[in-house]
């Protein structure tokens, strides 16, 4: 290795204690992170042009952040010896692996957040989406609307001004959007833009799989999984299978404690094209199930070749298809809510 003397030279697992998928999204969303893995993410950059890469930042902020990814296991630094000593800044594995998805995220998501290169919206909507996940609210409103009371009751270490503060927020930053039927009061919904970054989630979730030592809790949990199909699912128009049912399941751990369990959803197609989750049927005209990591090829890489599947078999590789061309379109074709 001559003069240069490597501080880490083994790809290692990450721990777990700062990686579940919602301290990821904090991660990168906060301060100089996420500038600094897409800065770093075309070459390996001594100190000094680490900063100029991350201009919106004073070089010291940019030193701290980049020893606390060092720290983390997602930037190797490498020491040259000289006078003064330079640093040398790279992406390790684990950190690479992150850096591909969230560009082509954000590339994904375009022109609805600015793209790393060009402000910081990307990485205010990554630490929002966290927040959104820690709270339940992604979960909860995967169910439907919800008012502002119904989120306070169910966020117990929040207060009511606390939580409308945030949905304020949100609704700027289009997360979420207003809706208020006849005589009931304004409820708050998840947005296009929320529905399409459980691409970024699932992705997430399989980066954790592969790269956090945390075994026993996997990329995602069942429940985890059907938050995210729950919450993409209506991103989907199926006109040509209006009026049927599919019931989609999800098989794997449950949680910490390595218990296996499962979870099943149901989607309808309405009259107009529209799919939504409703209650189970006494029967649907098809049906597919598979693991956490059959749902993780089917979302990120459109395979369903490993999924089990059963009834009207076109509908099962249409709706499956179209969901994983969906949570990547391009925003100008989807549109947003």
């Amino acid at each position: 290795m001559g003069e240069a003397a490597a501080i880490e030279t083994e790809p290692k697992k990450l721990s777990g204690e700062q990686t579940s998928l919602a301290d990821l999204l904090k991660l990168v969303g906060n301060g100089a992170n996420g500038p600094i893995l897409m800065a770093l993410g075309p070459r390996s950059l001594r100190t000094k042009k680490l900063t100029e890469k991350v201009p919106t930042y004073a070089p010291r902020t940019v030193y701290r952040h980049a020893r606390k990814l060092a720290e983390i296991g997602l930037v190797d630094r490498e020491e040259v010896a000289g006078v003064p000593s330079t640093v040398i800044h790279s992406l390790s594995p684990a950190g690479r692996d992150l850096y591909h998805l969230i560009n082509t995220y954000a590339k994904a998501s375009l022109p609805w957040v600015d793209g790393p290169g060009s402000g910081d919206g990307l990485w205010t909507v990554c630490a929002l989406l966290g927040e959104m996940w820690t709270h339940g609210w992604i979960e909860e409103l995967g169910h439907g609307g919800r008012s502002a009371t119904d989120l306070a009751e169910a966020t117990s270490q929040m207060t009511f001004h606390q939580v409308s503060r945030r949905t304020h927020q949100l609704l700027s930053w289009s997360l979420l959007y207003e809706s208020t039927a006849r005589g009931h009061r304004k409820r708050y919904q998840l947005s296009d833009q929320t529905r399409h970054a459980m691409a970024l989630l699932a992705g997430l979730g399989r980066w954790r799989q592969q790269h956090v030592d945390e075994e026993e809790a996997g990329g995602l949990t069942v429940t985890e999984m059907a938050t995210a199909l729950r919450a993409a699912l209506p991103l989907l128009q199926m006109p040509e299978h209006q009026g049927r049912s599919i019931k989609l399941g999800i098989v794997g751990t449950t949680g910490s404690d390595g218990q296996r369990g499962s979870a099943t959803l149901t989607a309808h197609v309405s009259p107009g094209g529209a799919v939504r989750c409703v209650k189970e049927r006494p029967s649907e005209d098809a049906w597919a199930i598979g693991t956490v990591d059959t749902w993780f090829a089917a979302l990120l890489d459109d395979d369903r070749g490993r999924m089990r599947v059963g009834g009207d078999l076109d509908f099962v590789d249409d709706c499956l298809k179209l969901l994983h061309e969906m949570l990547w379109a391009a925003p100008a074709a989807v549109g947003a809510r």
